[in-house]
């Protein structure tokens, strides 16, 4: 969700109390997944 927050407003963030797995992918681990969508360590030139 998106909210516009006029001038003078606070927005205060609280961990729940609470935990949850959001994706879980088998044989994959999320941050080898964003590393490679986001071509974080390939030469440029090698793309």
């Amino acid at each position: 969700r998106m909210f516009i927050l006029d001038g003078g407003k606070k927005v205060r963030i609280n961990p729940a109390p609470f935990h949850f797995v959001l994706i879980n992918l088998e044989h994959q681990e999320f941050f080898g997944t964003i590393r490679a969508k986001m071509h974080w360590g390939i030469d440029p030139r090698d793309r």
